[in-house]
């Protein structure tokens, strides 16, 4: 062996064993830290996908075939295919109210392009038109009922069944949620008259105000809970009105997010009670549809 100088092969022996385990204690913390490294660099990456996300929500209401009969809530058939298809064709990948909650309040991701397709107040159209489409394309909706409309013709379109309408939920092609029980109208005040949901009637107290409207959301949510064995987490407001007593008795109530009509998109930063939305006529096309959503952004 050759010679080691003052270091005998005991002492060498030894200095090998203590060199080469600190090298390996050093080479554990490297690989111990380098996933923690990673981890927090995927989390900040997907924080950063999270916080670009905007999310559009199309509002609808009745469908029809015939165009003499469109007008600012009504589109037709034809159209709203149209619609539907540009939509899928560009990418857009439609999420539900559950997805979008979990969004806002546990920054759970969404799909690349999300976009949420929603219809007011529960006309059978729904079911009779858009649902096969929607079936069809693999796409989602959700439907905002007015529940006391429900099974009846209150004016001169027919609403949904309760059959017709836990078909479309169980098919999970439409997500069913609170359009209120019975608050869509206006109702007289003292000095005017305005949206039920906000206005305390000629004959009411704010007291007796606020226990009609809790009384009203209350039994939306319970009725549509019984009927389909799930949770209701979103109110749409009659009208797009709301006020800060609507919001504490909806988040009383047990809702989670509110849906106005104001034009607008939203993201992580949004109010989950003053939600936006685009309302779609049938005058845009499946191109116009597009540069307005794009334009939201």
């Amino acid at each position: 062996m050759e010679y080691m100088g003052d270091c005998n092969v005991g002492d060498f022996f030894k200095w090998s064993v203590l060199t080469g385990s600190i090298f390996a204690v050093l080479l554990m913390m490297v690989s111990f830290d380098s996933p923690r490294e990673n981890n927090s660099l995927e989390a900040s990456a997907n924080m950063h996908l999270i916080n670009d996300t905007e999310i559009p929500i199309l509002m609808y209401h009745h469908f029809t075939e015939i165009e003499s009969e469109t007008s600012s809530t009504t589109v037709t058939v034809e159209r709203f295919e149209e619609h539907m298809s540009a939509l899928k064709d560009a990418g857009y990948n439609t999420i539900t109210d559950d997805q979008l909650y979990r969004f806002l309040h546990f920054d759970e991701a969404l799909p690349e392009k999300p976009i949420m397709i929603t219809m007011d107040d529960g006309y059978e159209s729904n079911y009779i038109h858009a649902y096969p489409i929607l079936k069809e394309l693999g796409m989602n909706a959700t439907i905002y009922l007015v529940v006391n409309d429900q099974e009846k013709t209150p004016g001169t379109i027919p609403h949904l069944t309760w059959e017709q309408t836990k078909e479309m939920y169980k098919a999970g092609v439409m997500d069913i949620q609170s359009h209120t029980f019975d608050s869509h109208y206006y109702i007289e005040s003292e000095t005017d008259e305005g949206p039920a949901l906000i206005t305390i009637g000629k004959n009411e107290d704010k007291e007796v105000y606020l226990e009609r409207i809790r009384k009203d959301l209350t039994q939306s949510k319970k009725i549509i809970e019984s009927q389909l064995q799930k949770e209701v987490v979103t109110i749409t407001y009659p009208y797009g009105a709301t006020n800060e007593d609507v919001i504490n008795i909806a988040k009383e109530t047990g809702y989670k997010l509110g849906i106005t009509v104001q034009i607008g998109t939203n993201n992580s930063e949004s109010s989950p009670f003053k939600l936006k939305r685009l309302n779609v006529i049938n005058q845009y096309d499946g191109g116009t549809l597009l540069n307005k959503i794009e334009g939201l952004e």
